[in-house]
């Protein structure tokens, strides 16, 4: 999970390439237990201190930095799937996007474009 996490911010930003579906989902558990871990430190807070803002700042800032990190991520996997990156607005459509957009990001890897003019962005 570490290495997964490792490669999450080391591509960060890099919507080239392809991402592997182990380090996709591993690197989203990872977020989820860093937030859970701000969640559950907030709640040990006393509500109304300085310290209980603090901690709100802090997790509203790394969650807009994942989400653009993940949006990334999606990107690059949806590549490995054989998908074009559009796709990942599939997710925007009430009810039925989310599940499509799981199944998506689920699909095994296909075989990779061998030069980079392939890949369309």
């Amino acid at each position: 999970m570490v290495d997964a996490y490792k490669k999450f911010w080391g591509n960060f930003g890099n919507f080239r390439g392809v991402t592997g579906r182990k380090d996709y989902w591993l690197a989203s558990i990872a977020n989820s237990l860093v937030l859970l871990a701000m969640a559950i430190l907030l709640i040990l807070v006393r509500y109304g201190s300085i310290l209980s803002l603090i901690i709100v700042v802090i997790t509203v800032l790394f969650s807009l930095i994942v989400l653009f990190g993940s949006l990334t991520m999606q990107v690059r996997r949806l590549r490995d799937a054989g998908f074009h990156w559009a796709w990942m607005f599939i997710g925007l459509l009430p009810y039925i996007g989310s599940v499509v957009s799981i199944v998506l990001v689920c699909m095994p890897t296909k075989q990779q474009p061998k030069t980079a003019e392939e890949l369309e962005f």
